[in-house]
């Protein structure tokens, strides 16, 4: 975080007017006039067509980096990799994961360091949300997804009703979830700070037995390969592992 203070920026109706000047002063304080500029955490929802309204960066983020493009390209990564520190990805569809991924991986950030390659380096938070009945973790492409987020710290995933019971109508046992779901991946994932696995608000304690058998389940591993997560399910966290 830079030392420099700003108390406004305007932005000029042609962002690549603004580009432009970005470019004259020191590292330190365009970053500080990006931050500012990006402001706080926004979500951003991809539906199925991933189009232009829903895509996977906010509306001011998406503008400045698409300018960016035009001006400077390492501008364009240093707007690209702040922005998505600032946004919370929400993935609504299978065909939405696609197009996202597809995005993604054109995104060139190689020359931002760190080990960046594409986009897929600069995400740092992803909802998978699902209200209506239409699983898609099952595709396998939600987790494809989150490993290839290398500096991914936070996930949440809604699991449906349906997906908790079938095709039996007793609830299903963790070890169920975790083959089913190829849920164990997310141990690869060696940044992740939070884990939260949604479930129906109106679901019983019993009903989602399994999924806190997960969570606990999912606590007790990443002890083991010396990782602090909080995991949730639904609005019960997992208690730390002794």
């Amino acid at each position: 975080m830079s030392s420099h203070k700003i108390k406004s920026v305007t932005l000029p109706e042609k962002p690549q007017t603004f580009l432009a000047w970005l470019l004259r002063p020191p590292a330190e304080l365009r970053t500080t006039i990006l931050e500012h500029v990006l402001g706080t955490a926004t979500t951003q929802r991809v539906f199925l067509n991933g189009n232009r309204h829903s895509s996977p960066t906010g509306p001011t983020m998406f503008s400045l980096a698409e300018a960016a493009h035009g001006v400077n390209d390492q501008l364009f990564g240093e707007t690209l990799v702040l922005g998505f520190k600032r946004t919370i990805i929400e993935v609504h569809s299978g065909p939405g994961n696609t197009k996202l991924q597809a995005w993604l991986a054109d995104q060139d950030l190689s020359g931002m360091g760190e080990g960046m390659t594409n986009g897929f380096d600069a995400v740092h938070t992803l909802e998978f949300r699902f209200p209506h009945r239409n699983p898609r973790i099952t595709s396998k492409m939600d987790i494809g997804l989150m490993v290839k987020c290398k500096n991914l710290k936070h996930v949440t995933i809604d699991f449906d009703e349906h997906e908790l019971h079938y095709p039996v109508p007793e609830a299903l046992p963790a070890v169920v979830l975790r083959e089913r779901y190829r849920l164990d991946e997310i141990l690869k994932l060696q940044n992740l700070r939070y884990l939260k696995i949604q479930v129906p608000f109106y679901l019983g304690l019993y009903e989602v037995w399994g999924v806190r058998e997960l969570a606990v389940w999912f606590k007790k591993e990443f002890k083991k390969l010396g990782m602090e997560v909080d995991v949730w399910a639904g609005g019960w966290q997992a208690p730390k592992s002794e």
